[in-house]
């Protein structure tokens, strides 16, 4: 089973080294509460910290696609990880 998980953090809060907590929060819930073994999530290519955070977080690049958002098109990562 894989869960996809939508997650954001408020521009404000990035930079300050908070999001190998904020990954592990969200993980741990799922863990807790669902039997899921894969990870799924998306990030605009241009998002290189993020990238760096979720591939810290052992998520590997498994594919791209192409979102319109925000009144245009963005190439987005598709990252995975098993658990």
């Amino acid at each position: 089973m894989k869960a996809e998980i939508g997650l954001g953090l408020a521009p404000s809060l990035t930079g300050h080294g908070l999001g190998k907590e904020f990954i592990k929060v969200i993980e741990d819930y799922v863990k807790q509460n669902f039997a899921f073994k894969t990870y799924i999530l998306s990030v605009a290519e241009f998002n290189k910290r993020a990238i760096k955070v979720y591939q810290k977080a052992g998520y590997q690049e498994t594919g791209s696609e192409n979102v319109h958002t925000n009144g245009g098109i963005y190439k987005f990562i598709i990252m995975t990880k098993s658990v």
